[in-house]
């Protein structure tokens, strides 16, 4: 195998320049993979030559002090896309950069590589992606005292007021648009419904005695109380405990201790008034009312001939 000839900076002679675009021979491919197979790390490498390195590094390279151009950083950035870096890799560049601190200049220098990238914000797929990259992680102390730290230095420890309105806004419209859903009468119902559902504590005790005698006296009234049927009011939504559509009628079992609150009396005039406005009658049956079972199945006799 011929030996490649470079110069003082370790470019490419003119008669080498000459080679380019020739085909490796036999020979040199089985040398390539034998090297290849192994491992050849740092001073393992046959290849390895710590002059040449000497003569390459820092300000002895013959790219110091240049800049690539944009057009050529587009090349190697399209070059680039796609490739995914392999776990060893990952974990390779990670214990180079532990424990080196970064200079202000270069913080400065990749701040505004980020402005000239996302000058027109941030597309929606990077975020996500940081989003999901981040998701569950949890801030040691040591770096949210770093954070804590450069904020002061900066003077930045408290958000700006600009800063407080853009955080605000997206809340603002969240909340404008989660109110005008709700607004909506099958979407409020099915959410309830959920809601109830998802609780699974109804029916209570004083709704299954009453589920009891409706079955047992044949009344027309279906149990509704787990979020089946809703009446949107003025300014609630409201769940009857047991509905009949041929009369209408309702039949509310109130809590002794729950409907006797002030909040509750308030609610409960407005349940009525919305029953009313739908063309519902109702009946409200307490629930220490329900230790006399007669009464209770007179009061709903005495309510259907209304």
């Amino acid at each position: 195998m011929k030996k490649i000839k470079r110069d003082k900076l370790g470019r490419f002679t003119k008669e080498n320049k000459n080679r380019l675009g020739s085909k490796h021979s036999e020979g040199t491919k089985k040398i390539l993979s034998i090297i290849n197979k192994g491992n050849w790390e740092g001073d393992k490498n046959p290849m390895y030559n710590p002059k040449v390195l000497e003569k390459k590094s820092g300000k002895n390279h013959h790219f110091y002090g240049k800049n690539r151009s944009e057009e050529t950083k587009e090349k190697i950035r399209k070059s680039k896309l796609g490739t995914k870096l392999s776990e060893e890799t990952k974990r390779k560049i990670g214990l180079a950069g532990k424990g080196k601190k970064r200079t202000k200049e270069f913080k400065e220098k990749m701040r505004q590589s980020a402005l000239k990238q996302f000058k027109n914000g941030m597309p929606k797929e990077t975020r996500e992606k940081l989003r999901m990259i981040n998701l569950g992680k949890k801030l040691s102390k040591e770096t949210i005292h770093k954070i804590l730290k450069t904020r002061i230095e900066n003077g930045n420890l408290y958000p700006s007021e600009e800063t407080k309105i853009k955080l605000r806004k997206p809340s603002i419209n969240k909340k404008i648009a989660q109110k005008k859903k709700w607004e909506d009468n099958e979407y409020r119902k099915k959410q309830l419904g959920n809601i109830f559902r998802g609780l699974e504590l109804r029916p209570n005790k004083p709704e299954k005695l009453m589920i009891n005698l409706i079955k047992e006296k044949e009344f027309p009234f279906n149990y509704v109380g787990d979020g089946k049927i809703w009446f949107r009011g003025k300014n609630h939504s409201f769940n009857p405990d047991f509905l009949s559509k041929n009369p209408k009628h309702i039949i509310e079992v109130f809590g002794d201790y729950w409907h006797n609150r002030e909040d509750s009396k308030k609610r409960d005039k407005e349940r009525l008034k919305t029953y009313s406005k739908y063309g519902y009658k109702t009946l409200i049956i307490w629930e220490h009312e329900l230790k006399n079972s007669n009464k209770v199945i007179n009061k709903i006799r005495g309510f259907l001939k209304c």
